[in-house]
C-alpha cells in the first residue's frame, strides 16, 4: 500500500488553528502520515512568522495520533532532532539540502534509534543511498515544479515528494509502484507564504488520494466467469 504523506510544512503560516484544520483535512481525505517542520528559534529569523513552537508541535503530534494517523516532523537542526526523539519519533524525513550535512546525519544516526529514514533528492545526489529502512523520494526543488520536470522514475526512486501543485505526478507515481507519495497541502493556494502555490488544496488532495487508492485495487488477476457465461455470450454473438 502506498503511504501518502500530507506535508503541512509551514502552510499553517504560524497559526495553530490553521495547522489543526489542515490535520483534519488530511485525515478526512485518507492521508497515512501528517507532517510538520521544526527548527530552533534562532535559526532563520526572517522565517520566524512561519515557525511552529515546540509546545504547539507537541499538541499537534498528539492530535494527529488522536485522528488515527502517523505524525511526522522534519527537523532542521540537532536541537529539534533531540526534541522529536523525546516525543518518540522513529521515522525521519531528511529534507533536500540536509542530505549531505554530516552533523545533521550523524545526529540522526546516533539519536534516532530503531529508525526509518526517508530522503528527498531535490538538489542532492542520493543515488548511493540504499539499505534496509532507507527510502529515497524523487524531488525537484522548484516551487511550484513545472510538470515538464515532474515525471516519476520508479526504477530509481522509492517514491515522490511533489511540488507541482497538481495531482498528476502523484497519480503517475502510484501506477509505477511508489512506496511513498508526499505532497504539500494548503487551505488556500493564494495565501502568502513560500509553499502554498506548490501545494494541493483540500479538493485536489482528496481527489488524489481517491485515485491512488483505486489504482492500488487494479491488478493482473485472471478474470473468473460464472458457468455458462462465455457460452451464452458466444451464442448471442453468433445469432446474426
Amino acid at each position: 500500500m502506498v503511504q501518502i504523506i500530507a506535508d503541512i510544512g509551514v502552510n499553517h503560516n504560524g497559526d495553530f488553528d490553521q495547522a489543526a484544520d489542515l490535520c483534519d483535512i488530511a485525515a478526512k481525505a485518507g492521508a497515512d502520515i501528517i507532517k510538520f517542520q521544526l527548527w530552533r528559534k534562532d535559526r532563520w529569523p526572517d522565517l520566524e512568522y512561519l515557525r511552529m513552537p515546540k509546545s504547539d508541535i507537541k499538541i499537534l503530534w498528539q492530535y494527529v495520533k488522536h485522528l488515527g494517523k502517523e505524525p511526522l516532523v522534519t527537523c532542521f537542526d540537532i536541537d529539534s532532532i533531540r526534541f522529536m526523539v523525546g516525543m518518540g519519533q522513529t521515522t525521519w524525513k531528511i529534507p533536500s539540502g540536509l542530505v549531505h550535512n554530516a552533523l545533521h546525519s550523524a545526529a540522526v544516526q546516533q539519536l534516532a534509534l530503531r529508525r526509518k529514514i526517508i530522503f528527498s533528492a531535490g538538489i542532492d545526489d542520493v543515488s548511493g543511498f540504499r539499505g534496509e529502512n532507507i527510502f529515497v523520494l524523487q524531488c525537484v526543488s522548484k516551487y511550484p515544479t513545472p510538470l515538464s520536470e515532474s515525471d516519476f522514475n520508479g526504477c530509481v526512486y522509492d517514491g515522490i515528494s511533489d511540488h507541482s501543485g497538481t495531482i498528476a505526478p502523484s497519480v503517475v507515481a502510484a501506477t509505477r509502484h511508489a512506496k511513498y507519495i508526499e505532497v504539500h497541502i494548503t487551505k488556500d493556494k493564494n495565501q502568502p507564504g513560500p509553499d502554498h502555490k506548490a501545494s494541493l488544496d483540500s479538493a485536489q488532495f482528496g481527489q488524489m488520494v481517491e485515485i491512488v487508492r483505486q489504482i492500488e485495487k487494479m491488478g493482473t488477476k485472471k478474470p473468473v466467469f460464472e458457468a455458462g457465461y462465455k457460452e451464452a455470450i458466444l451464442e448471442r454473438m453468433c445469432d446474426v
